[in-house]
């Protein structure tokens, strides 16, 4: 089990205790942000500079003028050849949002030939900020809706944003103590995160958090929040194919699709955000980060995208849902002392049923770095790269909705996930006979047996690939493959028996396939999520119609072998929250929620 405290790992500073000097009370629930509302007068646009730049990339500088020195930069294969790229202001007349925004440049416009660009762009916007004072780049919507900007680099004369898109936007500077010291956007554990474990899939076999993370904000804004009597994410999408079983995920057969789907989407640019973020955490102070999750919460009501890298480089994604400041306990080699800093509270896609937090040392400047793995069933590390995300800058937010769709209709992630044939062994009992028949409703033998073959195409060739055969309630499986090896055409084949109790004719129980996808980056292949299909065991006669198909090493005779191999860990308790809960909103999640996320 995943422990919530987060550790610092230093030559001296060894651990972290969230704790605070003065603790909430335990019934004092915060309100959630609702945002900043508002909208804003800008004046005729002004052309500031123009050039083509094609698929080699290229620089875009503006000369002159109030935005003298800024400069766009395109990379390698973000643009088609021939596109115009163009930057345009526009004076700000006034504005309706309040206090908490203070444009310190004019309306800025660029535009990229596209609506998302295939790498990730990057913005330098010169600034002239006071001491103490931080900025950030802010899109603003037709309705006047804001949405924070991802901070690539930042200090007090420039501001380097990262992302894929532009709609006008400008930069705004703020003063962090200004800000409440409690901000909550209303997001809870075990009501909008997923239900399913990050344990990648056969598409995404290094994991699927990003995707599990941003189709969980999308749902939760575009749905939860945004539709009169919409149902909540946690548990809604289970087993697409019968009865829900909830606390058993492996079934979640759409969902997995929709988050990997997600995730695939954004290959493309991860590269990109990788480069630009691990150096954004030198030439940017960490606080300009932590507190531009505290800020853009503020401003839209709204959970953030939270990226991180272990000391190896490699991402994870959580998503940012409050933050609170308070003294914390840092405990060094020797002693134990008060830190002036904050929390972010977070849902991780590896802990879906666990409250979580990132923790930020105000005296050091530095998160301390968060204990978390690549994928849930992986070896926790340490990730000390921690930077803010925003919402939409990285992700195709629209194409989020077109899979969303997929996801519903049952066509999500078709050609991209291998194909399953089930076929079942039968026996003429007149000439003992045997053959395999292609069935999605398999017959109940005399002996109380079904045997099952399986055929898996679409596979990386060497791998292996298992089936498990789960009983409806999927509290067991009844009996599991041994791992198989893919043939040169990418096809592998299982032969399977599965023993039976009574009254099975006239049950549906689920088939789960598990492969091992293409090499990650690491090289390695994982033991990957593929499908889970429905079998509807019936009673009638068997069919006719011989069909030649795999497997080749069909028994003669229907044989009786038990499990085998150990099927997959399925969680039969869940996680409770700590015994004393830490003030703010850990301590209000644990009073509200306890009850229906823990046994």
């Amino acid at each position: 089990m995943h422990v919530g405290l987060v550790v610092l790992l230093g030559v001296a500073i060894v651990g972290v205790v969230a704790a605070t000097r003065e603790p909430r009370p335990r019934d004092s629930v915060p309100l959630a942000i609702d945002g900043v509302h508002g909208n804003w007068t800008v004046g005729p646009f002004v052309l500031d500079a123009s050039t083509t730049i094609g698929s080699a990339g290229g620089v875009l500088k503006v000369a002159d003028g109030e935005l003298a020195g800024l400069t766009l930069t395109v990379p390698s294969g973000a643009l088609a050849d021939g596109t115009t790229t163009t930057v345009e202001h526009a004076a700000i007349l006034g504005h309706s949002w309040g206090a908490a925004v203070q444009p310190v440049t004019p309306a800025i416009r660029i535009e990229i030939g596209s609506q998302y660009s295939e790498r990730l762009l990057t913005v330098s916007v010169p600034l002239d900020l006071s001491t103490g004072e931080l900025a950030m780049g802010l899109y603003v919507a037709d309705d006047g809706t804001l949405e924070g900007m991802p901070l690539a680099g930042g200090d007090q004369r420039m501001l380097d944003v990262a992302t894929r898109h532009f709609s006008t936007w400008f930069v705004s500077k703020y003063l962090p103590s200004e800000l409440p010291d409690e901000i909550y956007t209303g997001y809870q554990m075990a009501r909008d995160n997923w239900q399913f474990e990050n344990n990648g899939s056969f598409v995404e076999p290094n994991g699927i958090c990003a995707g599990m993370v941003l189709t969980s904000a999308w749902y939760y804004l575009e749905h939860f929040k945004n539709i009169d009597g919409a149902v909540s994410l946690y548990n809604q999408f289970d087993y697409p194919h019968g009865p829900s079983t909830t606390g058993f995920d492996l079934d979640d057969a759409h969902a997995y699709r929709f988050a990997s789907m997600v995730q695939s989407d954004m290959a493309g640019w991860v590269g990109d955000w990788a480069t630009s973020f691990r150096q954004a955490r030198f030439t940017a102070a960490q606080n300009w980060q932590f507190h531009a999750f505290r800020y853009a919460m503020y401003l839209t009501g709204e959970p953030q995208y939270v990226t991180m890298a272990d000391w190896s480089r490699r991402g994870h994604a959580v998503l940012a849902y409050g933050a609170t400041m308070g003294e914390r306990l840092v405990q060094q080699a020797n002693s134990s002392v008060w830190h002036a800093g904050g929390e972010l509270w977070i849902a991780d896609p590896n802990y879906p049923r666990q409250l979580n937090s990132i923790t930020f040392d105000a005296q050091t400047n530095e998160f301390v770095p968060y204990s978390t793995a690549l994928r849930a069933d992986g070896d926790p590390d340490a990730f000390p790269y921690i930077g803010y995300g925003a919402k939409s800058a990285f992700a195709n937010w629209p194409q989020i909705a077109t899979r969303y769709t997929q996801m519903l209709d049952g066509t999500i992630g078709a050609g991209m996930f291998p194909s399953i044939i089930v076929y079942q062994w039968i026996v003429d009992p007149a000439t003992g006979a045997g053959n395999w028949y292609p069935t999605s409703n398999p017959v109940v033998e005399p002996d109380g047996t079904v045997t099952l073959g399986f055929t898996v195409t679409g596979l990386q060739v060497g791998a292996r690939i298992n089936a498990f055969v789960f009983e409806p309630a999927a509290t067991r499986y009844l009996d599991d493959s041994k791992a198989t090896a893919v043939d040169s055409s990418g096809t592998g084949t299982i032969t399977k028996v599965a023993v039976v109790s009574p009254g099975l004719a006239g049950h549906t129980y689920k088939v789960v396939v598990m492969a091992e996808a293409p090499a990650g980056d690491q090289g390695t292949l994982e033991m990957s999520w593929v499908d889970a299909i429905p079998l509807e065991v019936t009673a009638p006669p068997p069919p006719t119609t011989v069909v030649t198909v795999p497997p080749t090493d069909a028994p003669t005779v229907p044989p009786t072998v038990g499990p085998t191999t150990p099927p997959p860990q399925v969680p039969t308790t869940l996680y409770p929250c700590p015994e004393q809960c830490p003030p703010g909103i850990l301590g209000v999640e644990c009073s509200l929620h306890c009850g229906s996320i823990s046994e």
